[in-house]
């Protein structure tokens, strides 16, 4: 039986078609921020367009991108503005509140319904033209109704925003310890011994790849052999769930070189950005293999592997590994073995290298602890509004709702 709703969303919103006018900011949708002013974009959008050629938009409208609102493009106005006209603006009628309805169309149910009603033969060409859009329908509550279950929703949204907020200032002061203790710009007490200036090819006691096989996307038992994905290695960090399982016979036993635990794994091949990402692996699920694009270093007896991989993850020496990855496309670049291992970097003592990778994991536990407990409150809000927008949960019941704070 297809849903059908109280309403239709054109019901509740008509199309606002009018012209700009000379003095007002021109402002952008964007994927994360919603509706901003495109003077604070990070890349320049200059415009061509006179601003009676733009559509106007008024606070408390809702304006979306026609090619992107099945991905969730689309922005609430807190003040008069000019948008793209091939853009939508969505006009709120009587029976809507704006902030509710914006919260609405961020939920998982409502972002399957703008995809199921745009049109296009591919996914990089789908639109939701305003009278597809009108159609779609929609259960909602009074508007006093909506009002309230806006303002529960955003007191979690701010919780987000400061535990966001926590979690940048967390990045940023374990950037700043990682660079000051890894360049020596910084020692911890009772280290004062000079460093040596050694070649990162006197630090690796092996240095090998794997090589790829087919795999398959079935579940992962526990006698399975496995391969590992390019993004097992993300922002820093090994992730064990990014591999794949590997059952045809013939390509089980081309498999070679099985992740071993306390070992640091290098993306050889990469988009220059990724080229030379690092992670340390402290415990290798069972029989897991790399594919080719990956190495895996084991250091010598006087090298701390945690600490080598946070050395990596330096600026200092990321740079050097962009600057020796080859490759005439641009991307992907490659790194070489001789050219990796040619590498000057200064090596404190094994004491110190200990300690030194001691203090940035407990860094990496805190951003780790502020990351999982934000994942918590915006898992918590989405179960909310699961429950709002379905009508399993009234407000009322939702009045002593308080979202957590960091």
């Amino acid at each position: 039986m297809a849903y059908e709703g109280n309403c239709r969303l054109g019901d509740l919103f008509k199309s606002r078609r009018e012209k700009g006018s000379p003095g007002l900011p021109v402002l952008s949708v964007t994927m994360n921020d919603g509706l901003v002013d495109r003077e604070d974009l990070e890349r320049k959008q200059d415009t061509t367009l006179a601003p009676e050629e733009h559509l106007l938009v008024k606070p408390g409208d809702i304006a979306y991108n026609m090619m992107r609102m099945w991905q969730g493009a689309f922005g609430l106005a807190d003040q008069g503005g000019l948008v793209s006209p091939a853009y939508v603006v969505l006009a709120p009628k009587e029976k809507v509140d704006s902030l509710y309805a914006s919260q609405l169309f961020g939920s998982q149910r409502m972002i399957y319904l703008f995809w199921a009603y745009s049109h296009g033969l591919t996914s990089d060409r789908l639109r939701l033209y305003f009278a597809d859009f009108a159609r779609i329908p929609v259960s909602v509550p009074s508007v006093m109704e909506q009002k309230k279950i806006a303002e529960i929703l955003a007191t979690w949204d701010r919780a987000i925003a400061v535990n966001v907020a926590l979690i940048e200032n967390y990045k940023s002061q374990r950037n700043v310890l990682l660079h000051r203790l890894m360049t020596g710009e910084q020692r911890l007490k009772s280290f004062d011994a000079p460093w040596r200036n050694m070649r990162l090819g006197d630090l690796f006691q092996s240095l090998d790849a794997g090589v790829s096989v087919n795999s398959s996307d079935q579940t992962i038992g526990e006698f399975c052999p496995s391969i590992l994905k390019t993004s097992c290695i993300t922002g820093g960090r090994f992730r064990a769930s990014e591999r794949k399982a590997v059952v045809d016979q013939q390509e089980i036993s081309r498999l070679r070189e099985p992740l071993r635990d306390d070992s640091l794994l290098i993306s050889r091949m990469n988009t220059p950005n990724l080229v030379g990402a690092c992670a340390y692996v402290e415990h290798a699920p069972p029989n897991t293999f790399l594919p080719d694009r990956l190495w895996q270093a084991t250091a010598k007896k006087f090298v701390d592997t945690r600490w080598l991989s946070y050395l990596l993850l330096t600026p200092a020496v990321k740079a050097k590994l962009l600057g020796i990855a080859s490759g005439t496309s641009g991307s992907m670049k490659n790194l070489s073995k001789n050219a990796l291992r040619a590498i000057c970097v200064g090596v404190p003592s094994y004491e110190e290298q200990m300690a030194v990778a001691k203090v940035l994991t407990l860094c990496d536990r805190e951003l780790d602890a502020a990351i999982s407990n934000m994942q918590g409150v915006v898992h918590e809000k989405e179960f909310l509004m699961q429950q709002f927008f379905t009508g399993k949960r009234n407000v009322c019941q939702s009045e002593s709702i308080q979202a957590v704070s960091p």
